[in-house]
């Protein structure tokens, strides 16, 4: 069979029809594999990015939840630590508590030795410490004592030391803190006075203490021995009260004891106020007379050091 020649119109050229039609083969089969090749191309390339959409989203969820995580651990710390620190507190806030009691107990035994100092155990019921009054070898009275060393006085204080000291008879109560309550003025008033003056707050300051403890022996020893002059002024109308019993069944000798008793209480509850008076004024000239006391000492040692009196001398401690 012979080839197929082909001339082309242009040139004149002749090749085979064979070469034609394999050189139209390998440029369309090219041109397909071109186009299959870029089609892989850019599927590559999408499927590329959307590895990349992928990986970039998980790496972002992965980083919210580690942050997520990140807080929950932070706030399981904290509450752990919290809660590691509330024992530390709590045994520091006692240990303050006890130096305080201590403190106390110490001042009262050295300021009142000749009184009686009752410690009440750790856990009982009441105060921390009773000083019971002696006079001439009798005990005539006491004072309830409850320290606290605390941030913010508590009024409830108050009311408990009130129920124990009824249960127990005691004549007053002090309530020795290092927190005043908030409407105490200490430029007007050196503690403050509770149900009827039986209570008083007072600063942990010695000073302070002692013109306070001073001023209700004081005041407990008088109504000793007021109570001990009145008894004794009823034996001595013994004989008297046995006459008059008999005219006890008459009216106007009833009715007349009747009004003579209220009158008698009358005046009793104006002593009872003088005297609560009384105790206040004693104890500002006790804190008064220290104040002078420690300047005397001040102005002594200065002037003890000095070859002449300057004219400032009792200026104060300006220099």
């Amino acid at each position: 069979m012979d080839k197929l020649i082909i001339e082309c119109p242009h040139c004149h050229e002749k090749f085979s029809g064979e070469e034609a039609f394999q050189d139209i083969l390998d440029q369309t089969l090219e041109s397909h594999k071109n186009s299959i090749n870029e089609d892989l191309k850019k599927q590559a390339e999408a499927d590329a990015q959307d590895k990349i959409n992928e990986m970039e989203n998980k790496f972002n969820q992965e980083k919210e939840e580690l942050k997520i995580q990140n807080q929950i651990e932070k706030q399981r710390l904290k509450k752990k630590l919290e809660e590691a620190q509330k024992p530390l507190s709590q045994e520091s806030m006692e240990i303050q508590g006890e130096v305080g009691e201590k403190w106390l107990e110490n001042f009262l035994s050295h300021r009142y030795p000749h009184d009686q100092l009752s410690e009440i155990k750790k856990g009982a019921l009441g105060g921390d410490c009773v000083l019971t009054v002696n006079y001439q070898g009798e005990e005539v009275g006491s004072i309830y004592f409850e320290s606290k060393r605390v941030s913010k006085f508590s009024n409830n204080w108050v009311k408990k030391l009130l129920e124990n000291m009824q249960d127990e008879q005691r004549n007053y109560g002090v309530i020795v803190t290092s927190a005043m309550p908030a409407a105490f003025q200490s430029e007007l008033e050196p503690w403050i006075e509770r149900e009827n003056k039986r209570i008083f707050i007072v600063k942990n300051k010695k000073p302070l203490l002692s013109a306070l403890i001073d001023g209700l022996r004081d005041l407990i020893i008088y109504k000793h021995l007021k109570n001990a002059e009145l008894s004794k002024r009823l034996d001595n109308q013994s004989e008297n009260e046995q006459k008059a019993s008999a005219f006890l069944q008459e009216g106007i000798l009833q009715n007349y004891l009747l009004t003579e008793l209220k009158d008698q209480n009358a005046n009793q509850d104006r002593i009872d106020k003088m005297e609560r008076g009384f105790i206040k004024t004693v104890s500002n000239e006790r804190v008064a007379l220290a104040d002078r006391k420690k300047n005397y000492q001040r102005l002594w040692k200065k002037a003890i050091t000095l070859e002449e009196i300057p004219d400032n001398l009792l200026d104060g401690d300006d220099e």
